[in-house]
């Protein structure tokens, strides 16, 4: 073990939280007109993860939270992305019905454009970086095969040329170091 490269990180648990209180909370701020900062934008995204019952519907919370966000959005649009990725995120993974995950999904997607937009550049210079790395292995590749066609002509040209001067195919085929019936085919085409 290399004691240079050793790290320490605190694992965090959801234990001590509420999330059905987190999620009170923030919808009575919402009510009261009270300012909701980031960290309580974060703790009501991860939320429907805090469940100290353990019975209560994860798809259910999920829902209520993302109702939550737009409505946050509404008076703070940039200062939720993360939030929304979060929740986006959670949806993913926890919401089993096809339909409301759709919807949730769809929902999410229409108010997270940057991330979609960052999604967009990525794919983008990922099908450009691969144009170009096709485009560079194909000249190499063409290059080669160019090279070896030429030089199979060049040997072509070579054996003609030899049996035109009256050599004998067995006698080309012992100088050029090549196969006699190879010799032969070309000399007969």
């Amino acid at each position: 073990m290399n004691k240079l490269n050793t790290f320490r990180y605190n694992v965090i648990g959801f234990e001590e939280y509420d999330g059905e209180k987190i999620i009170n909370h923030i919808e009575e701020k919402l009510k009261n007109k009270k300012k909701i900062t980031s960290k309580d934008s974060i703790y009501l995204s991860l939320a429907p993860l805090m469940d100290k019952k353990k019975n209560n519907n994860i798809s259910e919370k999920i829902k209520r939270v993302v109702d939550i966000l737009i409505e946050l959005n509404q008076i703070n649009p940039t200062g939720n992305r993360l939030s929304f990725g979060i929740e986006w995120l959670l949806v993913d993974k926890f919401v089993k019905n096809p339909e409301l995950r759709n919807l949730l999904i769809d929902v999410l997607g229409e108010k997270m454009s940057a991330i979609y937009e960052y999604g967009e550049r990525k794919e983008q210079k990922g099908k450009e970086e691969g144009i170009k790395e096709g485009i560079e292995k194909g000249r190499k590749e063409g290059k080669e095969e160019g090279r070896k066609e030429g030089k199979e002509e060049g040997k072509e040209e070579t054996i003609l040329k030899l049996y035109k001067s009256g050599m004998k195919p067995e006698e080309i085929s012992e100088r050029l170091d090549t196969d006699l019936d190879k010799i032969k085919k070309i000399i007969n085409q």
